[in-house]
């Protein structure tokens, strides 16, 4: 519980730094737009501020728990681009189970037109969004869906197998696949043997990386396979689709009972894929130096915490702020 309390709080603390896009500074990084469930957004900002390859803005686009739609709509004035030359900055789109009611028709048409006619990357989570048809149908009536890889009439046609079937996770090993995920298969796979998540249908042209296995013939193109994590060239830009949610044991953080440990190295992957960039020679080397920055991180935020509890009751920790950035 303890655990669970000090992950939360840190990452309250890191989504607000987020949100103010840390690292603007630094042009090489990949610039992030990301957004989604209010669930899925700390998830996000750890992520994207523990990698130091990026530089996100995290904001919620979907009611829950104290996120309501009031503050959505606060979010999108602040942190939305206001100009298509200002969403051009991104480089890639993460769509965490956006609600797409949050988003003006000019708004999606930009973020088409931004995947569409020039040469960018994205992600959309939880197959068609969501399970519940208040939030899949606007996805659906969409613009922005049309240039994802994952067939949404085809997903919500199929209703019998719409909820999916569980079963063991397999990343594929093909020689000519991205090294992605298949580096980290022999970990991953043991930590899955039943995983599940909404059921997804691959359009042609996609590019299978991992899919849960079944015995009841769910699954397309290869019956009894369900595609879990997969890719398409839209005209010039990569784009992916999660079958499941950030907040799921195959991307939840390590404080979960059941977690995968290479999550963030995986989603640098994609983005790096995805972006043009090349991939890490050796994946495990910088899993470890990943590693090492997020403790770094979560120590500092919470010696931050500290001193200005301290500095409340009268302290003067202005020796312990000096050496902390000249550790930084």
């Amino acid at each position: 519980m303890r655990n669970g309390a000090i992950f939360c709080a840190v990452a309250l603390a890191v989504i607000m730094m987020a949100g103010m896009g840390l690292g603007q500074e630094k042009p090489r990084k990949i610039k992030i737009l990301a957004t989604g469930k209010a669930e899925s957004t700390p998830i996000l900002a750890v992520w994207f501020t523990t990698e130091p390859s990026t530089d996100a803005t995290v904001f919620p686009t979907r009611e829950w728990g104290a996120v309501d739609p009031s503050d959505i709509r606060r979010y999108m004035r602040i942190y939305f681009p206001r100009t298509f030359d200002g969403l051009l900055e991104y480089e890639f789109i993460f769509l965490a189970q956006v609600d797409m009611t949050f988003f003006t028709l000019e708004q999606q048409n930009w973020l088409y037109d931004a995947l569409t006619s020039y040469p960018r990357a994205g992600v959309n989570t939880r197959s068609i969004i969501s399970a519940n048809s208040p939030l899949y149908e606007p996805w659906r009536a969409s613009i922005v869906s049309t240039a994802f890889p994952n067939d949404v009439e085809a997903v919500i046609a199929d209703n019998m197998n719409f909820q999916g079937v569980a079963g063991p996770l397999i990343i594929k090993d093909d020689a000519d696949l991205p090294n992605i995920m298949k580096p980290f298969k022999k970990m991953i796979e043991p930590i899955f043997p039943g995983y599940g998540g909404l059921n997804t249908v691959p359009k042609p042209g996609s590019v299978i990386l991992s899919y849960t296995k079944n015995t009841k013939g769910v699954g397309s193109p290869i019956p009894g396979q369900i595609a879990h994590v997969f890719y398409w060239k839209w005209n010039s830009s990569t784009i992916f689709t999660f079958r499941d949610m950030v907040y799921d044991p195959f991307w939840s953080p390590k404080e979960s009972s059941v977690s995968n440990p290479y999550s963030l190295d995986i989603v640098a992957n994609l983005i790096w894929f995805a972006t043009g960039r090349e991939l890490p020679e050796d994946p495990i080397k910088v899993h470890q130096y990943r590693q090492l920055v997020f403790d770094y991180n979560i120590r500092r935020m919470l010696l931050l915490s500290l001193l200005d509890f301290a500095e409340k009751f009268g302290a003067n920790p202005a020796k312990q702020y000096s050496r902390l950035d000249g550790v930084d």
